[in-house]
């Protein structure tokens, strides 16, 4: 797929999290789609789920917690 060429699920990933969790950043929902496309097939799920946790770590350390 070129980068020009709609990525459809991911076109359906963004319209079901604006009508279910709206207040979701859709930055976040799209580079956890795509950290997922990426190892899809890996047969090494720690793989994935470290780029995971470092995407998520690196969001909640850059925004300040509300008390």
């Amino acid at each position: 797929m070129s980068g020009n060429e709609v990525d459809m699920a991911l076109q359906t990933l963004i319209s079901a999290m604006a009508e279910v969790a709206p207040s979701l950043d859709s930055e976040l929902v799209r580079q956890c789609y795509l950290i997922q496309k990426k190892y899809q097939f890996s047969d090494d799920r720690a793989a994935s789920m470290g780029a995971m946790e470092r995407l998520i770590d690196a969001l909640v350390t850059q925004k300040p917690v509300d008390a």
